[in-house]
C-alpha cells in the first residue's frame, strides 16, 4: 500500500485488539510513504500508547497534514506530552493544517500555565481548520496553541460556558478566525470573547435557532457574509425585519424552516422582510408534519414557485436552491432539492421583471459553494489559490 493518502481506524473494542495483538500496526500506517490523513475514531489507552511509541520508528519527514483523534468513553483521556497521543501530537503538530479532537483532556499537554513563559507552550503553528469538542482546555489555551485557526468547528464544549453572558470583553484575539460552526451559545461565546470577532465573516449554527436573544450573533459579527442556521417554527414578520437590520453585508443564507401551517408566510412575508439583505444566494429547506399548503386538498406549493417569490422579493438574488421535506413520508420517497438560476430584465414601463431558470444538480452544488466560500474572500485560505466554480471544490 505505498500510495495509500488516507487511513481510517473505527471502533474501540476492534483497535485495542489489533494493536494488542499486532505491535507493529502502528509503525506500519506511520511509515506509509504518501500518508496525508489519518483517522483514529474509539481511541483507548492500546492505541493511544501504541502509536506515541511508533515514533521512534519513524524514518525521514512527516507529511500527515490532516489528523482526526476522537477517544470512546465518558471521561476524557489525559494527554501528557512525552508519552501516547501526546508524544504522537508533539511529533506531527508543526505540519498538521486540519485537526479534530474529541474527548481529550489537554490542559496539561498545552501547558495552561499562565506563569510559563509563551515560547514553552505547544502550539500547532499551521493548524488552519479545526474541530474540537468535549475536551477540557481553558479559552487561552485554544487561544496560544492555535494561531492560524481560520474555521473553527466546535461541538459540545464545556470550558466556553462561563462566556455565554455578560459584557464584551477582549479576553483573547483569533486574528485570522473567519468561520464558526456550533451551538449559537458556543458561537457567541467565541465572538463576544475575542478582540477580533469584527474578522468573523461565517456562522454556522448547529442546533435550531430559537433562543430569544436572537440577534446577538449577528450584531456580534457584523461583517457576516454567510449564515446558516434552522428553526422549529417560522418566526413572525418583525422577527425576519429585524433581522435584516442586522445582516448588512450578508450574500449567503442557508436555512431550514419547519412549518405546520402552511407555506403563505415562507412564500411571501419572509422575502420582503429580508429584502434589504444584499442576499445573492439563498439555500431554502422547508419541513414539515405532512408538508401541505392546503390541507383540505393536500396541495402544497411546488418549489418553482417558491424559488419564483424569493426572486420577486429580494432584488439582488441571484440563485436560490429549494427543497421540501415531508416527514411523514420514507426518505426514498422525499423530493430532491432543485437549483434555479433568477433572470431579470427591464421591461416596457421600466420595471425589472425576474424569472427563474432551473439548474442541473453538479452546476447548483458548485455555486452554492462559491457563494459560501466567499466569506473567505474568494481565495482557499492557507494556500492563496482562487476558490473556482468546480465539481468538488474545497470543502469548509
Amino acid at each position: 500500500m505505498p500510495n495509500l493518502r488516507s487511513f481510517t481506524l473505527h471502533g474501540q473494542d476492534e483497535a485495542e485488539e489489533i494493536v494488542t495483538y499486532a505491535p507493529d500496526f502502528a509503525p506500519m500506517v506511520l511509515s506509509l510513504p504518501q500518508l496525508t490523513s489519518l483517522i483514529l475514531n474509539g481511541i483507548g489507552p492500546n492505541i493511544s500508547l501504541s502509536f506515541g511509541k511508533a515514533i521512534d520508528t519513524l524514518q525521514g519527514d512527516t507529511k500527515l497534514q490532516v489528523l482526526d483523534l476522537v477517544v470512546m468513553g465518558e471521561e476524557e483521556m489525559e494527554v501528557v506530552a512525552h508519552e501516547g497521543l501526546g508524544r504522537f501530537l508533539s511529533h506531527h503538530r508543526v505540519h498538521l493544517t486540519d485537526l479534530c479532537l474529541s474527548g481529550l483532556d489537554l490542559r496539561t499537554f498545552l501547558r495552561e500555565d499562565r506563569n510559563r513563559p509563551d515560547n514553552n507552550r505547544v502550539t500547532f503553528p499551521g493548524v488552519g481548520k479545526l474541530r474540537i469538542g468535549s475536551c477540557a482546555l481553558s479559552l487561552e489555551g485554544l487561544e496560544t496553541a492555535f494561531p492560524a485557526l481560520h474555521t473553527l468547528h466546535l461541538d459540545f464544549c464545556e470550558f466556553l460556558h462561563p462566556y455565554y453572558t455578560g459584557p464584551r470583553q477582549n479576553h483573547v484575539s483569533f486574528p485570522n478566525l473567519i468561520s464558526i460552526t456550533g451551538h449559537h451559545r458556543h458561537i457567541y461565546a467565541i465572538l463576544n470573547s475575542s478582540a477580533c470577532r469584527d474578522h468573523v465573516r461565517r456562522a454556522v449554527m448547529s442546533v435550531k435557532w430559537d433562543e430569544d436573544d436572537i440577534y446577538a450573533i449577528p450584531k456580534a459579527a457584523p461583517h457576516l457574509k454567510s449564515l446558516h442556521f434552522s428553526q422549529s417554527n417560522v418566526k413572525p414578520l418583525a422577527w425576519w425585519q429585524g433581522l435584516g437590520v442586522t445582516l448588512p453585508e450578508l450574500t449567503y443564507l442557508d436555512i431550514a424552516l419547519s412549518v405546520d401551517d402552511g407555506l403563505h408566510s415562507i412564500c411571501h412575508h419572509i422575502p420582503s422582510a429580508i429584502a434589504r439583505i444584499p442576499l445573492e444566494y439563498i439555500t431554502l429547506l422547508v419541513q414539515g408534519y405532512p408538508l401541505v399548503d392546503d390541507p383540505v386538498m393536500n396541495t402544497t406549493v411546488p418549489e418553482e414557485a417558491i424559488a419564483l417569490s424569493y426572486a420577486q422579493g429580494i432584488p439582488t438574488l441571484k440563485y436560490i436552491d429549494v427543497s421540501k421535506n415531508d416527514r411523514t413520508l420514507p426518505s426514498s420517497l422525499r423530493a430532491p432539492v432543485t437549483w434555479w438560476k433568477i433572470v431579470r430584465e427591464v421591461v416596457s414601463d421600466g420595471k425589472v421583471s425576474a424569472q427563474v431558470e432551473s439548474l442541473d444538480a453538479d452546476e447548483g452544488r458548485a455555486v452554492r459553494k462559491w457563494y459560501d466560500l466567499q466569506a473567505y474572500g474568494g481565495v482557499v485560505v492557507g494556500t492563496g489559490h482562487p476558490v473556482e466554480l468546480l465539481r468538488g471544490g474545497v470543502g469548509y
